[in-house]
């Protein structure tokens, strides 16, 4: 809590657990699996309040387990960035300022049964590919539910997705 850059980063490391945290009031992100982060678990946490993104996978992290985590009130809820292979399933990522979930050039990640509530953009898509996204619950999202932009192939399944302002 409270730290000068990240609550909790791991960088270039495996096999890590991340359990049952609280990483709030960080001047740059919550949690960070940075730069060839692979195979760690991130579940049961609460990130919120961080000045940027409450949960980043960055830079060829892959293979990572994003589960139940409760992500509130950050710019970016959970992002990836250039990230392959990993699971988002059962989180719930609410009233984050910009993005619920962003995916930039993010490849061949599953993203399931989470709920996305009250975000400015409840997912945003650019340059990412061959995802899927399964039974997600999308709502009140102040501009849009699902939004691409160079994005393809990506395979959305069963989501609901209501109340969201401009696109669905």
């Amino acid at each position: 809590n409270n730290n000068s850059i990240y609550g909790i980063e791991i960088t270039g490391a495996t096999n890590n657990l991340i359990i049952n945290n609280t990483a709030r009031n960080n001047s740059n992100n919550g949690i960070g699996l940075i730069t060839n982060a692979h195979y760690n678990n991130v579940s049961g946490n609460i990130v919120t309040n961080n000045l940027d993104t409450g949960i980043l996978i960055y830079s060829g992290s892959n293979s990572n387990t994003v589960f139940n985590n409760t992500v509130t009130s950050n710019p970016q809820g959970i992002y990836i960035y250039a990230g392959y292979y990993n699971n988002l399933t059962d989180n719930t990522v609410t009233s984050n300022t910009v993005y619920g979930i962003l995916f930039v050039s993010a490849i061949e990640n599953i993203v399931k049964n989470n709920k996305v509530t009250s975000n400015y953009h409840g997912f945003w898509l650019s340059s990412s590919i061959n995802n899927s996204f399964i039974g997600n619950l999308v709502t009140s999202s102040t501009n849009n539910g699902f939004l691409g932009s160079g994005a393809s192939t990506n395979n959305f399944t069963e989501n609901i997705v209501t109340g969201s302002g401009n696109v669905g």
